[in-house]
C-alpha cells in the first residue's frame, strides 16, 4: 500500500501530503533477495529502472550510478556479471538500484533475511551509513528484535493475524550506533519492551526444570 501497488480495504494512505504515490521516483523496494537481472553487469542492473522510465541511461545517470556502487562499497565491481558476487555484495547492489532514482522513501522487506550472521551484521552497518548520508525516509520490515532497535528511530511492532499496530517505540539511544550499542541499558530495554509485546513477560523466565 505505501508503494502504491495494493489499495487499503478501508481509509487511504497518505504520503507527504499526498496520496498519489505510483512511480518509480517516489518510492523504492528492497527485496528479501537482490532479484539483480543475471544477464546485465552490475552498473547496468543499477542503471536498469533509469532505463525503464526513460527509455536509456545517460552520462550523468552513469555517473550517478558509479558514485551509488562507490557509496555501498562496489566501486570495483561495475563490470562484473551477478554471479560473480557473493549474496552480501548483490544486496549492496541493490540497495544501490534502489537508489538511482533519488526515492522518497526506501521500503525494504526483510533485506538481510537470507544472508549469513556475519554478512548481515556487515549491512547493517552499511545501512545506518547510507541513511546518515542521504538522510533518506527508510521503512524496514525485520523479524529480528535487536535489528529494529539498532537500525530504527520508531519501531511499530505488529500483532499476530490480522496484523495490527501493537505498540509504537520512540528509539532514543545515540548515534552513530554500532553493534556495540546492543550493550547500553537502553538498548536492551527497548528490547525487552519488544520482546514483552510479542511474547509476553512469561518467555523472559527460565525453566528450573
Amino acid at each position: 500500500m505505501l508503494a502504491g501497488l495494493q489499495k487499503p480495504t478501508t481509509g487511504d494512505v497518505w504520503i507527504g501530503g499526498d496520496k498519489n504515490r505510483r512511480g518509480f521516483s517516489e518510492v523504492a523496494i528492497v527485496f528479501q533477495r537482490a532479484t539483480l537481472l543475471p544477464w546485465l553487469t552490475i552498473l547496468k542492473n543499477v542503471l536498469y529502472p533509469v532505463r525503464v522510465l526513460n527509455g536509456r541511461a545517460d552520462a550523468q545517470d552513469k555517473a550517478r550510478a558509479l558514485e551509488l556502487l562507490e557509496m555501498v562499497g562496489l566501486a570495483d565491481m561495475a563490470e562484473r556479471m551477478p554471479h560473480e558476487l557473493s549474496g552480501g555484495m548483490q544486496q549492496r547492489a541493490a540497495i544501490a538500484r534502489s537508489l538511482i532514482l533519488d526515492p522518497k522513501i526506501l521500503l525494504m522487506d526483510e533485506p538481510f533475511g537470507a544472508l549469513d550472521a556475519l554478512t548481515r551484521e556487515d549491512l547493517q552497518l552499511d545501512l545506518l551509513d547510507i541513511h546518515a548520508r542521504t538522510r533518506k525516509t527508510i521503512l524496514l520490515v525485520t523479524h529480528s528484535i535487536n535489528e529494529a532497535v539498532l537500525l530504527s528511530d520508531r519501531v511499530a511492532v505488529m500483532s499476530a493475524r490480522p496484523g495490527r499496530m501493537q505498540d509504537l517505540i520512540e528509539i532514543d539511544i545515540p548515534k552513530p550506533r554500532s553493534h556495540e550499542s546492543a550493550a547500553l541499558p537502553a538498548f536492551i530495554d527497548y528490547s525487552k519492551r519488544i520482546r514483552d509485546d510479542i511474547f509476553g513477560p512469561r518467555a523472559h523466565r527460565i525453566s528450573a526444570s
